[in-house]
């Protein structure tokens, strides 16, 4: 049986144990290999398998253990950093071969083989990110097995060093994306001749197919947008619009009612019978920043058309007309967002939220960081020099690049026992949270389970969530840190003009940047939390 045809081994969840799940009498099928240990479990797969094909398919075709690796007399002792190094250079050589696939399958195509290049990559960190955070290390195993079969080099094992080779894997992964590897230039070659204009509908459905790793939500309500423009302007080529027609769209915006897919009494209105009974029933409009939203949206869309059509007017252009209607006083929404101290008190009384949120919240309110990155934590990444304090690495699910940061943990969480808490966990912080694979976050459970509570506890008032904590950190450090801002920003994970480029390697740098770290800890412990 050739090489290829053994089954490889992999972990079940919840299981220590290595398996195989071969296709064997028309089904797949889980058989456990009984041991741990990696380089056990390769010797075992022949003589399972062969089992497993007796069982099923009567005398099945024998299994050549001979196909699977030969482990050499020795190998030498090698470094986690040449080891990080050689496996660097093995997903480089990976990506090297796949590309040169791609470009000889699509070459009369290069916008689709630059799409489907794109797909692929982002598939891929996409998966490494979230086995990173889930601690399952089974590809960098094979890596540490190839290597000592082959007598390249054996490392001893230390604390975290699987770890370390999953995050040069995802910081690989980056690298790709962001510098493109020069090694097909198929992205460069992906342009659109221009031509006459296709209509609005045609090219949203260019756009989404351009930008594969915009979320399923995010393409849904981009869609949904799209087709409210449609149905108020009409679905035209791309070329006709014109002024007026921004015009209208910013009338209807400004008429429709905030959160109408949630009111039973306005489905399955039109936009226009909407807007008259939305009036009648005495609904509040959309609000500026959703207006601003929308119309940000939309506009990048014919941004997308002026690159690849002559002639396209863009009547959602930010001009003084949809600043008018867009304005909106942001300072004083965030001040309403923010929680109350009596009311922090209620949620956070012991007993009130689950284990699991009653320390998001914690963290939200002592932190100021966003729900899904705190989702994601590890015990890893609860460090302990030169001062407690959280590292929201790269290799997580980030906002954006400024999101990547180390935050000094107050003092109100160490006596409440949160490193305690950290160090009894195995992996990930919050183990029970899911991933919801429509968005790609962790947040969204958390976030409704926290929104139902507050609500049952009868402060559920209007502009009030799990958000909230965030801006209840931010409008605390404004009280006592009033002239600060580049810190708080930077704490936020939010970006500032200057502070990358004083490093070397950008927001990575400043984040181990250690000195740095122990400044803004004296700035963090100076925030009161009174609950």
């Amino acid at each position: 049986m050739p090489r290829k045809q053994l089954p490889k081994p992999a972990r079940r969840k919840g299981s220590d144990n290595w398996c195989i799940r071969p296709h064997v009498g028309g089904k797949l099928r889980w058989r456990s290999l009984r041991t741990g240990d990696y380089n056990e479990a390769l010797r075992r797969v022949p003589g399972v398998y062969q089992a497993l094909l007796d069982e099923y398919v009567g005398t099945g075709p024998k299994v050549d253990a001979s196909a699977l690796p030969k482990a050499a007399d020795s190998a030498p002792q090698i470094s986690l950093e040449a080891v990080c190094a050689s496996y660097r250079e093995y997903l480089l050589e990976c990506e090297q071969g796949a590309r040169q696939e791609a470009a000889q399958a699509g070459v009369d195509d290069p916008l689709k083989t630059a799409t489907a290049i794109r797909k692929r990559l982002d598939r891929m960190l996409k998966d490494a990110r979230a086995k990173a955070i889930a601690y399952e290390f089974e590809h960098q195993r094979w890596w540490l097995t190839w290597l000592r079969n082959k007598g390249i080099g054996d490392l001893a094992p230390t604390t975290g060093h699987l770890l370390a080779m999953a995050r040069t894997g995802v910081a690989t992964l980056l690298e790709i994306i962001d510098t493109d590897s020069g090694i097909v230039p198929v992205v460069a070659a992906a342009t659109v001749t221009k031509g006459t204009g296709d209509k609005l509908s045609t090219v949203l459905d260019s756009y989404l197919k351009a930008r594969p790793n915009l979320s399923t939500d995010n393409a849904l309500s981009l869609q949904s947008l799209i087709r409210d423009v449609i149905e108020i302007i009409g679905d035209k080529p791309i070329t006709d619009y014109t002024r007026a027609d921004g015009k209208t769209v910013r009338e209807a915006f400004a008429g429709l009612p905030a959160n109408r897919s949630k009111r039973s009494k306005l489905r399955g209105l039109s936009i226009a019978d909407t807007i008259k009974r939305g009036e009648e029933l005495g609904y509040p409009p959309q609000s500026p920043v959703t207006i601003r939203t929308k119309r940000a949206n939309v506009a990048r869309v014919f941004d997308f058309a002026s690159a690849s059509f002559d002639g396209v007017y863009n009547p959602f252009e930010n001009n003084e007309a949809w600043k008018a209607i867009t304005a909106g006083d942001e300072a004083a929404a965030n001040q309403k967002d923010a929680f109350q101290t009596d009311e922090l008190k209620v949620v956070l009384t012991p007993g009130v939220l689950p284990e699991y949120l009653w320390w998001l919240t914690w963290l939200g309110v002592c932190t100021g960081a966003r729900s899904n990155e705190m989702c994601q934590l590890t015990t890893e990444l609860v460090r302990l020099e030169p001062a407690p304090h959280l590292y929201f690495a790269p290799w997580l699910k980030l906002k954006r690049k400024a999101s990547v940061r180390s935050v000094p943990i107050h003092q109100k969480l160490i006596d409440l026992g949160f490193l305690d808490f950290a160090t009894h966990m195995n992996g990930r912080l919050f183990p029970s949270v899911p991933l919801r694979e429509r968005t790609g976050r962790f947040s969204d459970a958390p976030g409704k389970d926290f929104a139902r509570r507050i609500k049952a506890l009868g402060i559920g008032r209007d502009g009030l969530s799990f958000h909230s904590l965030r801006h209840t950190f931010a409008a605390e450090w404004k009280r006592r840190h009033p002239l600060d801002n580049e810190n708080r920003l930077r704490i936020l994970g939010q970006a500032v003009a200057g502070v990358a480029g004083r490093y070397g390697d950008g927001y990575v740098g400043e984040a181990n940047d250690m000195v740095l770290l122990e400044a803004r800890a004296k700035l963090v412990e100076a925030l009161r939390f009174n609950i």
